[in-house]
C-alpha cells in the first residue's frame, strides 16, 4: 500500500531550466535582501523631522523612514512612500 510519504517529486529539477534568467535575478535579490542586515539609523530632532515632511508633501517628494522595532535583533526595511499629511506634535 502506497502512503503520501512514499511519493518524491524529483520533476521540480528538471522544470528549473525554464527559468528566464530575470526570473532567476529576482531570486537571488530577494534572498540577498533577505539576509542583509540593515544600518541603525541616527535619530532625528522633531524640527528636522517636521521640515522634511512638510517639503515632502509640499514637493510631493519620496521619504523613507525607519521604525524603531527590532525583528530578531535586526532593524526592519525602511518603509518607503510618499506623505499625505501628517499631526503636528502637541
Amino acid at each position: 500500500m502506497s502512503t503520501l510519504h512514499d511519493y518524491v517529486d524529483r520533476k521540480r529539477l528538471k522544470w528549473m531550466g525554464f527559468y528566464l534568467s530575470e526570473h532567476t535575478a529576482q531570486i537571488d535579490q530577494s534572498a540577498f535582501e533577505e539576509y542583509t542586515t540593515i544600518e541603525e539609523k541616527s535619530d532625528m530632532a522633531e524640527q528636522e523631522i517636521a521640515e522634511i515632511m512638510e517639503e515632502a508633501l509640499l514637493k510631493d517628494k519620496i521619504v523613507a523612514v525607519q521604525s524603531n522595532e527590532l525583528w530578531d535583533h535586526n532593524y526592519l526595511p525602511d518603509t518607503v512612500g510618499k506623505i499625505k499629511g501628517y499631526n503636528e506634535p502637541e
